[in-house]
């Protein structure tokens, strides 16, 4: 199935406390949007993040994401001075099912909140592991 979201705040307040692991791939993280994914997310739920540098994502966010490198959070950043990296792609994985959500919104204050964003919420299986080889 197929959903549009405009405001992921919402929906992930609820999905990300029951989920089993997370993966993100953005342009930029700001402090805000880090937060908001720590705050909410399941505290036994595998992370993932593959971030990219050429929008000015949070120093403070690579730092923690370089501390929190454990085996159940690991994170990369993407950088192809060719390539301007700019996903927004979101996974979470509950139970077995997957859920993935590609948009407009970085994971910043206004990605997730603020700004008019438009998001596909999508939990076709196939589809979510497809994206899965793709990311970290």
């Amino acid at each position: 199935m197929i959903q549009h979201k405009l405001k992921l705040t919402s929906e992930f307040s609820l999905t990300l406390k029951e989920c089993n692991e997370l993966w993100v791939a953005v342009a930029l993280i700001s402090d805000f949007g880090f937060d908001f994914l720590q705050e909410h997310l399941n505290k036994k739920a595998t992370q993932h993040y593959l971030v990219g540098i050429g929008l000015p994502t949070s120093p403070r966010v690579l730092s923690q994401l370089k501390q929190l490198e454990t085996e159940n959070c690991n994170s990369k950043i993407h950088h192809d001075q060719d390539k301007f990296f700019h996903p927004k792609v979101y996974i979470i994985k509950t139970g077995k099912k997957l859920t993935a959500y590609v948009g407009s919104g970085n994971c910043t204050q206004g990605g997730l909140d603020k700004n008019l964003e438009l998001t596909i919420k999508i939990d076709d299986e196939a589809f979510c592991n497809n994206l899965l080889t793709w990311l970290p």
